[in-house]
């Protein structure tokens, strides 16, 4: 298989797994040597009468597919072992439903409601498709799992890299349509949420615009009409007293002018009427479409997770990134008759016991995963049952038999006296393997070893590890921003919480941190170069510990920002101005001006021209500070209320606590601590009433208060149920649904003979 222009990973055969006291674990490649002669070994244990062939190095290919810039990703074997069915959809809906913009006249309208309709009706009739080499769940979780193992930096020449069967414009295909099925299912739902939205107001524009339209010209026959009965009643009640001929011609003349524009009033009242029901009546039928569809989509989506993995590979959607699962294959043969056996990747088990006087060899490898063994039955089935795939076997093991090269046969010897070393084999058992050995003939290494285009880091010194953190949540889901803190080491996870970094061989002590989540204490030993992988799991904080950690962070903030200006305030009374010149003070100084939201460069250029400036940053308030003090202290209390309290109240308490206050003294105040960060600020509410935000509502646990509400009432809710059933005021309900709108999980839904309705899809019944 071509590997020139690929960019590869090529995990090593067997890792071990370390841990320090209160450490974390820590993944280690095990040396190849050891892993091959134990494999070599269990070989000869397992002939069963026949005789051991050869024994090579194998690797699987798998294709790396990424699928959108947040790291989702699917594998594809190039073998094609598998073949999974999976919804396929184009993108091109999407851009339908951007089209609404656009729109100015009711033909449009129609015409994008049409074209929306006719392709949400094909989305409706679609049928799976089998995607030849997509692997699933299990497999999918191991080959993640694998691709967190240490790397080779090196493919020997002695290995085998199984020639691919899918074409590689066949997996260009595959990427492309993949990619494009998913921005669909990430794309669908918010779009056609705002196209049926933006119809909706488009519709009541154009009816509003029609009917304005109308409306004077049925408002002038109403008044034509008004006067030709009155007329008539005139012109009948001057007959009756004396009949003649004018007056019956007039009277005839007024009915026909009345029936007239009785006729028009009714055409257009009846033009007016149809005008809106074609728009109503088409969309209505768009919206019972978009709810039939809205469930193939959940479906589908779910149908796609368990070919997806979210694992933190550093991976571009235009790179050919291949995967070589590494595996030993064994030959045994009799009689001309050839067998397969084959040894997947393997972890070492430090635990195991050793050998006694009932056993010679004592194997002490284990499967990774017995989900792994999906695979290597794949591999397994196909090289004991495929004639040209068992004949390319015989053919490549000729020249890459571990048993018959020189340099190998060197390298399984030595592995064999580390396990002799161990007390996993006896001194007879490396004897006879010797012995095997020498029977056959040896042949030399022909080419030299490919080094690998891989993702791994640039080139280290020789005295330098090459560490690799993995920190996820407890689900797995990677942490981006996480922090590692190793002293003299500052480090930071990426969107898919990784850190790769080349470290000196030395004992470490850290902490991991992240926002949300538990610190976690951890240390780790680097006594080697040999590359490591650590992945770290953090837990996750609950809401009130969100909400405690949250106004310890303004508190603290609120002492830190004290602390220098009391420190910079001595400094100004014992040196004057001249502070701004005394590096030191004016490193806190930046400090302090870059917490209050000043350009400090800016600032300190002022203060040199106006004196009074350091002055008045620097004065003490000691009744301000109290009072903020005291407003922080309230805050506490506002988690059991939304992180909210009414302007009103908020002057109540102050005064309960001694402070005879005035609302501009604490408006003032509560400007500044919103300048300063230690609160969320004070608003006005419609009708005129101030409402003090203490915390961001997504650190309270209203939002799951609201949800739980919703999945009672089928998905749907209004500020007014909402406040009768959970007992909050408007503005809390209000608060609560605008952030779970932000975020996507609730829709609003605007209506002009309805109240506002919120509602959440994922509680509707597929079944409207």
């Amino acid at each position: 298989m071509d590997l020139d222009d690929k960019q590869i990973i090529a995990p090593v055969n067997a890792t071990k797994v370390m841990q320090l006291a209160g450490g974390p674990q820590m993944i280690q490649a095990v040396p190849e040597e050891y892993f091959l002669a134990s494999c070599a070994i269990r070989a000869l244990e397992d002939r069963k009468g026949q005789n051991l062939d050869f024994i090579f190095s194998v690797y699987l290919p798998i294709q790396i597919i990424s699928l959108n810039k947040s790291g989702l990703c699917v594998f594809v074997d190039l073998l094609g072992f598998s073949a999974s069915p999976l919804s396929i959809f184009g993108s091109d809906i999407l851009e339908t439903m951007k089209g609404y913009d656009e729109l100015s006249t009711k033909n449009d309208l129609i015409e994008l409601m049409q074209e929306a309709r006719m392709k949400l009706e094909a989305i409706a009739e679609i049928t799976n498709e089998t995607i030849p080499g997509l692997v699933s769940t299990p497999s999918t979780e191991i080959i993640a799992r694998i691709l967190d193992w240490p790397k080779r930096d090196f493919l020997e020449h002695y290995s085998l890299v199984l020639p691919r069967i899918i074409p590689e414009l066949d997996i260009t295909e595959i990427s492309a349509r993949l990619r494009e099925s998913v921005r669909f299912l990430e794309e669908f739902e918010p779009q056609i949420y705002k196209m049926q939205q933006m119809i909706e107001e488009k519709i009541l524009e154009l009816l509003k615009i029609h009917e304005s339209t109308l409306s004077g010209k049925i408002a002038r026959l109403d008044q034509r009409i008004l006067a030709l009965e009155k007329d008539i009643m005139q012109i009948e009640s001057r007959i009756a007293v004396r009949e003649t001929a004018d007056l019956s011609t007039q009277l005839e003349s007024r009915k026909i002018a009345l029936e007239r524009d009785i006729s028009r009033q009714t055409e257009l009242k009846k033009k007016q009427h149809d005008y809106s029901s074609e728009l109503i009546k088409l969309q209505e039928l768009l919206s019972s479409l978009i709810n039939r569809v809205l469930p193939i989509i959940a479906d589908a989506r779910t149908q796609m997770l368990p070919f997806t993995s979210s694992h933190a590979v550093d991976l571009e959607l235009d790179q050919n990134l291949i995967l070589l699962l590494p595996f030993v294959f064994a030959g045994f043969s009799k009689k001309g008759r050839l067998r397969i056996e084959i040894f997947p990747p393997s972890v070492l088990d430090d635990a195991i016991d050793k050998v006694s006087l009932r056993r010679d060899f004592v194997d002490p490898f284990y499967i990774y995963s017995e989900n792994l063994e999906i695979l290597t039955n794949w591999l397994r089935k196909r090289a004991n049952h495929d004639v040209n795939f068992r004949k390319m076997l015989s053919s490549s093991a000729k020249n890459q038999n571990l048993l018959a090269l020189e340099k190998t046969r060197t390298t399984l010897i030595e592995g064999a006296k580390l396990l002799l070393a161990d007390g996993l084999i006896k001194e007879s058992v490396l004897t006879q393997f010797e012995g095997y050995l020498k029977t056959i003939p040896v042949h030399k290494i022909k080419g030299r070893r490919t080094k690998l285009r891989t993702l791994a880091l640039g080139p280290d010194s020789d005295n330098l590890c090459k560490v690799i953190f993995h920190i996820g949540d407890n689900s797995g889901t990677p942490i981006a921003g996480a922090a590692i803190d190793l002293g003299i080491f500052f480090l930071e996870s990426n969107e898919r919480g990784r850190i790769q970094v080349s470290l000196p061989k030395s004992h470490y002590e850290g902490q991991v941190t992240a926002e949300g989540f538990q610190p976690k204490m951890f240390e780790f030993n680097l006594p080697s170069t040999n590359e490591i992988v650590i992945p770290i799991t953090l837990d996750a904080l609950s809401q009130e510990e969100k909400v405690a950690q949250s106004l310890d962070n303004l508190i603290e903030r609120a002492k830190r920002i004290d602390l220098i200006r009391t420190r910079l305030r001595k400094a100004f009374d014992d040196h004057g101005a001249t502070l701004l010149n005394t590096p030191a003070y004016r490193s806190s100084l930046i400090e302090l001006l870059n917490e209050l939201g000043h350009d400090p460069e800016a600032w300190i250029t002022d203060a040199k021209a106006q004196s009074e400036m350091m002055k008045r940053l620097l004065s003490g308030n000691e009744r301000e500070d109290g009072i903020v003090r005291d407003i922080l202290h309230l805050a506490e209390a506002s988690k059991l209320t939304g992180g909210i309290m009414l302007f009103s109240e908020l002057l109540v308490r102050l005064d309960s606590k001694g402070w005879e206050t005035t609302s501009d003294e604490v408006e003032t105040i509560l400007g500044n601590m919103a300048k300063d960060g230690l609160l969320q600020g004070l608003s006005q509410l419609d009708n005129g009433i101030g409402l003090v935000t203490f915390l961001p509502v997504a650190l309270t646990d209203d939002p799951q208060k609201i949800l739980l509400f919703a999945s009672q009432n089928d998905g749907q809710v209004t500020i007014e149920n909402a406040v009768i059933s959970l007992g909050w005021t408007e503005e809390r309900v209000k608060n609560a649904l605008d952030l779970l709108v932000s975020k996507g999980v609730a829709k609003i839904q605007k209506s002009y003979s309805k109240s506002t309705q919120y509602w959440f899809p994922g509680f509707r019944s597929g079944t409207e």
